[in-house]
């Protein structure tokens, strides 16, 4: 489900558990906007598993848009300067795996700071939405049981499932 704050979006999250595809829905959504030309200055990746502190999240993502002398510049004018391309430039950039960084007083800032009506988009992957205003949370969600239980069977390689196969797939998903 899309949630949409009552002001305009800054910045989109993808959330859920642990393990339940954020990063494939991330990839996935970043393919289909490239693919039909939505974002023609580019569609960027910046890893931010295991980043434990904003500074390093702001030269991840300088490295990520390929930022020439970035790392040269002090942690503000880094700041002001991917503020000043996600307003300006029709660009995605995907942060994946921004959880560590959930509570730091730097990065809510820059997440405050970005403009709803800039050019660009900021696409976090995340267990929990960041609480900053102007979030949009795409939220997802477990499978139903024959929806595991039909990606089980598809897994181990059977085209056409009997019934005994698909009970099978039930019970082990069941049990999960």
């Amino acid at each position: 489900a899309l949630r949409h704050s009552a002001r305009p979006r800054r910045f989109v999250t993808v959330t859920g558990m642990g393990g339940i595809g954020k990063t494939a829905a991330a990839l996935e959504s970043a393919w289909w906007h490239r693919e039909r030309g939505y974002y023609p200055d580019g569609v960027y990746w910046a890893p931010a598993k295991g980043v434990p502190t904003y500074a390093l999240l702001l030269s991840a993502m300088g490295t990520a848009l390929d930022l020439a002398d970035f790392s040269t510049l002090t942690p503000d004018r880094q700041e002001q300067m991917l503020l000043g391309l996600l307003h300006q430039r029709r660009l995605l950039l995907v942060v994946d795996n921004a959880d560590t960084l959930r509570e730091d007083e730097g990065f809510r800032g820059f997440l405050g700071k970005l403009d709803p009506d800039g050019a660009g988009c900021l696409l976090l992957t995340s267990r929990r939405e960041m609480g900053v205003d102007g979030e949009a949370v795409v939220a997802l969600g477990r499978l139903s049981l024959s929806a595991a239980a039909a990606l089980f069977v598809f897994l181990w390689g059977v085209q056409n499932a009997s019934q005994e196969q698909l009970n099978d797939a039930t019970a082990i998903c069941r049990r999960g």
